[in-house]
Parts: C-alpha cells; sequence; structure tokens
C-alpha cells in the first residue's frame, strides 16, 4: 500500500514512540495521520516498527487457537442468519451457540482493527447484542459492559440492527481534529483493548471453552 509523504518535525505523538507500550487509540491516531498525509518520519517510522512486531510474532509460529482451526476446518461462518431485520438463528443449520461465538469473533476483529466507531459504521456492527450476550454468558461480564456503554453511546434508543441507520447516528459525531476531539468511543476502545485483545490469551481461551463445553465440539474432526 502506497502510503502519503511523510511530514518534517516532530510531534506530540512521536515524543511517545520511545515509550515501551502504547495503547490501542494512540495507534489509531498514528495510522490516521498517516492516511491523511500529514504523519512525521518519526511516526512513519513507528508505524513501521509495530508492522515489523507483528510480522516477527506471526514468524515465531504462534499455534492457532482451537476455536479458530475448528471454524476454519468445517467453513463455519453463519453470517446469514444477520441481517438489517435482526438476528434469525433458523436461517442456518448450525446451532445457535456457535453462531455467537462466530458473531464475536467477526466483531472482535472489527473493533481491534478499528475501534467501536468502524465496527458500528460497519456491517459487523449488527452483531452487537449476541456479542453481549456471547461475553455475558462466556463470563466476561467486564466485557459485556464494555460493548453495552459503547452501544448506548451510539443511542439510547433500541439498538439498530441496520447499517445504514447507525451510520446516521454516527453522523452526530463528526470527524475533525484528533481522533480523541470528535470520537466517542475512544476510551473504550482502550477498555476492550485492555480487557480482552491485549490481555493474553484470555479471549482464545474463553472462545475455546465455549467450543468444547457449550457446543460439545471436543475434536477438530467433530462436525457442527
Amino acid at each position: 500500500m502506497c502510503l502519503p509523504a511523510p511530514r518534517q518535525g516532530i510531534t506530540s505523538f512521536a515524543k511517545r514512540a520511545m515509550e515501551p507500550n502504547h495503547d490501542f487509540a494512540f495507534k489509531l491516531k498514528i495510522w490516521d495521520r498517516i492516511q491523511n498525509g500529514i504523519a512525521t518520519q518519526e511516526e512513519h517510522a513507528l508505524a513501521m516498527k509495530w508492522s515489523e512486531e507483528h510480522i516477527a510474532s506471526n514468524a515465531q509460529g504462534d499455534v492457532t487457537p482451537f476455536h479458530e482451526q475448528w471454524r476454519a476446518q468445517h467453513d463455519v461462518y453463519p453470517y446469514e442468519c444477520w441481517t438489517d431485520d435482526g438476528y434469525d438463528p433458523t436461517r442456518s443449520p448450525i446451532p445457535r451457540d456457535i453462531q455467537l461465538l462466530s458473531a464475536m469473533d467477526s466483531g472482535k476483529s472489527d473493533i481491534d482493527n478499528g475501534g467501536f466507531h468502524q465496527f458500528f459504521n460497519n456491517g459487523t456492527g449488527v452483531f452487537a447484542p449476541e456479542m453481549v450476550e456471547w461475553c455475558d454468558r462466556s463470563g466476561l461480564n467486564d466485557v459485556t459492559d464494555v460493548i453495552r456503554c459503547a452501544m448506548k453511546t451510539l443511542t439510547v434508543s433500541d439498538y439498530p440492527r441496520s447499517q445504514e441507520h447507525r451510520q446516521r447516528m454516527l453522523a452526530q459525531f463528526p470527524i475533525d481534529g484528533d481522533r480523541e476531539q470528535w470520537d466517542p468511543f475512544c476510551r473504550l476502545d482502550d477498555k476492550f483493548h485492555e480487557l480482552l485483545s491485549n490481555n493474553g490469551t484470555r479471549y482464545d481461551d474463553a472462545a475455546d471453552r465455549w467450543l468444547r463445553e457449550t457446543c460439545g465440539i471436543a475434536q477438530l474432526d467433530d462436525r457442527p
């Protein structure tokens, strides 16, 4: 991917480059600045460092979690259950509890990639109520609270399944300036990342346990 040329100079973002850990919102700010063509050379170097660390981590042969291997092996992606009209588990022969895991995994990936603002803006936002159910039943009550808070930040009314409806609601938060100035989900992004996505194997352990204990899938060869 071609990136805009870096600008000269030092910014407050770049001055944090030597810190050992960077929160999720900070990384989003850097990528926003790169995409908008206003990033400095230091910020480009920092983004490159993150990419190299990610590649190195993959090269170490990290074991793919059981739930990911099983869903990939059996092509279990029952997304036809979700439409703008809501969630209908009868639209797929896949058991409902496995559908919930699929929704959680897809929604989590989108939040990890771009935060709750991107999640609500994209089609994956339709999964939010089922993600709440999955977290609640999996014992991840603190994560449940974060997702619920994000949904209430978007609207205090009934949660909209329609992507177009959610996008109209997001228009109340015009994009202007740095992300923390316009994105009301910034702190929730950080909290989600802290509790789940950047908390060791907490999510994968919960997902594997769900598949084995709740769904009765003990081996990779087990059929859904």
